[in-house]
């Protein structure tokens, strides 16, 4: 059992609190900027700069996570890119009138594919966890993940085929 110090407890509670004005300021910014005259890209673009500052806030300090263990921020982050992915792949070509329109097929392709390479390093990742822990519970998500990786394969083969079969009629 650990003792906690009223030291220790002020000094979270200070952090804590600068947090929370922190968050207060940043509401603050951000209904000034609503004010402002910029245009509808630039408004969004910084509101949500300001949102993510301030979900990245809460999620550190509030949720604990910037203790947490280095697997825990790397899934995160790449949570962070594939939804960084979704939001743009689908708009590229709004975005200044550019040409790097990304059609549905290719889409869905895109994402069966990184579904299945999740799936695989999830197995995997289960697998080893299982090895340093012998825990049943990492071997059955190792395995439920490796049989979900095998089925997005077979899914992205049928898919495939069905698109093969559209394009010749």
């Amino acid at each position: 059992m650990t003792t906690t110090h009223p030291e220790d407890i002020n000094k979270h509670v200070r952090k804590y609190i600068l947090v929370f004005v922190a968050l207060a300021a940043l509401t603050v910014v951000t209904v000034a900027v609503s004010s402002l005259q910029l245009s509808v890209a630039a408004a969004v673009a910084l509101a949500l700069f300001i949102a993510t500052v301030k979900g990245s806030l809460v999620a550190s300090y509030f949720m604990h996570l910037i203790s947490e263990k280095r697997l825990v921020v790397l899934v995160l982050l790449l949570t962070v890119i594939f939804f960084a992915a979704l939001m743009y792949l689908p708009t590229a070509d709004v975005i200044g009138n550019r040409s790097m329109h990304m059609s549905l097929k290719s889409f869905h392709i895109f994402f069966i594919t990184v579904a299945m390479m999740l799936a695989f390093g999830f197995g995997v990742w289960g697998f080893r966890q299982f090895g340093e822990h012998g825990e049943g519970l990492y071997l059955l998500l190792g395995i439920l993940s490796g049989v979900m990786g095998v089925g997005l394969i077979v899914y992205g083969v049928q898919f495939l085929k069905k698109l093969k079969g559209m394009e010749e009629e």
